[in-house]
């Protein structure tokens, strides 16, 4: 039995021209999926249970890192209470899952030392934005 894991699964395009991030969270029974649909001013949270490899339009999924067995129900907690902006133009899918792993490491789930999570992190930067 291993750890449970998170990545983030990218994807083509739903919409324009921005790829899409979602959360992933791996465990041994069980595959999450966590993101936000949609487009300005209409997104909404969209949590299932599913691989990211089940869809035709992943690109690739990057790995965070391991989290601890009860660091799951804390991962869920931190989707829960995620707030989903409407409001700020600039937001959307890609912010979502920055601000879950932000949230993550705010409760020490996830490390800024980790070599895996570090290197995600700066990953995550360079695709941040639209697809030139």
């Amino acid at each position: 039995m291993g750890n449970p894991s998170l990545f983030v699964a990218i994807y083509q395009p739903r919409y324009g021209n921005f790829q899409h991030w979602a959360l992933h969270l791996h465990t041994d029974h069980e595959d999450f999926i966590f993101e936000v649909d949609g487009e300005h001013p209409s997104f909404i949270k969209v949590n299932s249970s599913a691989k990211p490899t089940d869809s035709d339009t992943l690109i690739e999924s990057l790995y965070v890192g391991e989290i601890g067995i009860p660091d799951v129900a804390t991962v869920k907690k931190i989707v829960d209470e995620a707030r989903v902006d409407n409001e700020t133009l600039e937001w959307d899918c890609q912010e979502y899952v920055l601000e879950l792993l932000e949230a993550c490491e705010r409760e020490a789930i996830l490390e800024e030392d980790d070599l895996d999570f570090a290197e995600t992190k700066q990953i995550l930067k360079t695709k941040r934005g639209p697809i030139l």
